[in-house]
């Protein structure tokens, strides 16, 4: 699977209808078939580079007018919601570290309170904190 920011031009002999579906379907951008002129892959290469531009900055625009919304859309979760899973997913990941008490890293995270870090880290990971640890402490990643 490619990184959806790069973008793929094929390049090749093959021009036979599957081999382009095959190429599109690897989601490539664009499929050039030899011989080629080297202004089409120049014209071909600038529009999907101003193209992604375009999209970078509609998508950019649209953040500053609806930061909430497009949280919402890009992650399925409010903006609260997406933060709160972003820190304890982190919360899990200094656990494994074993080098914090379970409070310090509840402060790390964001959390005031140890009791409300671990029932919102159990309601996430159907474990308590310390649970969480016995059970991965030897699946370090």
């Amino acid at each position: 699977m490619r990184i959806s920011h790069i973008p793929v031009i094929l390049l090749t002999a093959r021009t036979l209808a599957d081999s382009i579906i095959e190429g599109f379907e690897s989601r490539a951008d664009d499929y050039l078939t030899k011989p080629f002129n080297e202004r089409v892959l120049s014209a071909r290469i600038n529009n999907i580079l101003q193209s992604r531009q375009e999209i970078r900055e509609r998508v950019r625009r649209e953040m500053i007018l609806n930061p909430h919304k497009k949280v919402k859309a890009l992650t399925g979760m409010s903006a609260i919601g997406f933060v709160k899973d972003f820190r304890l997913k982190r919360a899990a990941q200094l656990l494994l570290r074993n080098e914090l008490l379970i409070t310090e890293i509840a402060y790390m995270v964001g959390y005031s309170e140890r009791r409300h870090f671990s029932m919102d880290f159990k309601r996430k990971f159907n474990l308590t904190p310390k649970e969480y640890f016995e059970r991965h402490k030897n699946s370090k990643s």
